[in-house]
């Protein structure tokens, strides 16, 4: 399982939360990063739905689940506008 409170990971995230259209090379590069990190995450937002693959680059398909997600794993509190219920359990999301 990915840990997306993990610092490196979390800046992939936020990374990938800007663009629309991204590579795992570019997030490598731009961050710094491993491939092995990159490609974990990859295939981790990939399982969620959260990303898909094109021939030539990945897409942002869900924005929205992808910051829920991360809300369970990393305190969000310095980045709190406002707050909303979700339907689905921290438990849920881990083990799915």
């Amino acid at each position: 399982m990915v840990n997306l409170s993990s610092p490196k990971t979390f800046n992939a995230i936020k990374f990938i939360l800007g663009k629309k259209e991204f590579t795992q090379y570019k997030v490598k590069n731009e961050l710094g990063l491993g491939m092995s990190t990159v490609n974990n995450l990859f295939k981790y937002l990939m399982q969620k739905n959260f990303i898909k693959k094109n021939p030539d680059s990945y897409e942002l398909i869900d924005p929205i689940g992808l910051i829920e997600a991360v809300s369970f794993f990393h305190s969000m509190n310095n980045l709190l506008f406002f707050e909303k219920s979700v339907s689905v359990s921290k438990q849920k999301l881990m083990n799915s």
